[in-house]
């Protein structure tokens, strides 16, 4: 029996990850932080986005990050193939940048009490949407690597 884990389908698999990595992204950029920055009552908004989008966003940048270093080693790591290795170090900067630029916003936005000046909400939201850019950039450039790498691979296992 043949395996699946070939780099062509794992680089289609990261793709697709990278791809609604940066959708996700590009759409809380674009659209929800600016509806939240005019909502009457921006607490509640915020913390249910978080909620649902980490339950995404978490698993699509360690999917992306793992294929794509997957397929640059399994390549045989060789220069041409240093497009995986950037997508796949890029998806992994999203960790770092996550853990100690955005998640202290988003503890202080969670400590806050229903009734807190929704003024300082929405400075606080908007500083988690500029640092939010900072993912929403790394997503699309991962996201553009992968579209123009996938044509390039050359179907070789992963795992044997």
């Amino acid at each position: 029996m043949e395996s699946i884990l070939t780099v062509e389908n794992v680089s289609k698999v990261l793709t697709v990850s990278s791809g609604i990595f940066a959708g996700m992204n590009l759409g809380l950029s674009l659209g929800v932080v600016p509806a939240i920055l005019k909502s009457k009552d921006p607490l509640p908004v915020i913390k249910e986005v978080y909620s649902r989008c980490s339950k995404i966003a978490i698993p699509c940048v360690l999917v992306s990050t793992t294929a794509g270093l997957s397929c640059f080693i399994r390549n045989g790591m060789r220069r041409g193939d240093i497009g995986f290795l950037v997508a796949g170090g890029l998806s992994a900067c999203v960790i770092p940048w996550t853990s100690f630029m955005i998640m202290p916003i988003n503890d202080h936005l969670f400590s806050m009490r229903p009734d807190e000046d929704t003024k300082v909400v929405k400075e606080r939201v908007k500083r988690w949407g500029e640092f939010h850019w900072v993912r929403t950039l790394i997503g699309v450039t991962v996201f553009t690597l992968h579209v123009l790498k996938i044509g390039q691979v050359q179907p070789r296992l992963i795992l044997k």
